[in-house]
């Protein structure tokens, strides 16, 4: 979670390559069509299901698909959530179940950018 524009669908991104290149097998990725970079998928990985999600600064929609991913039986959420925007419905869906939230890093500049999503990616990693 964090701030608008501080590099979240970037490294849920790189989470996201991450994970297929150690074996994940996605179902179905989909970029959105009015923001290319924001994309969904349900990964199987390690013998988990694994949703990623990546249109946390559109919160209001997210709700439904969180309770979606329950329904599909995920056992794990990767989403990018925007701390500057109105998270009602979306913690409401999400307080239903076990969640662990990590803050985004913000790089100290444009040139640790890269580095620090990769090093934020690497603890989401981790925990998966």
């Amino acid at each position: 979670m964090g701030l608008y524009d501080i590099g979240k669908t970037t490294t849920v991104d790189l989470v996201y390559k991450m994970v297929l290149t150690a074996g994940g097998t996605p179902r179905n990725r989909v970029n959105d069509p009015k923001h290319p970079d924001d994309f969904y998928d349900v990964v199987s990985y390690k013998r988990k299901i694994v949703a990623f999600y990546s249109l946390g600064d559109y919160l209001t929609f997210s709700a439904n698909d969180f309770y979606d991913y329950a329904n599909q039986k995920c056992d794990i959420l990767v989403c990018s959530c925007s701390t500057n925007k109105p998270m009602v419905y979306a913690n409401n869906a999400l307080n239903r179940y076990n969640t662990t939230r990590i803050n985004k890093t913000d790089a100290p500049n444009k040139r640790a950018e890269k580095a620090t999503n990769v090093a934020d990616a690497l603890v989401v990693i981790g925990m998966i």
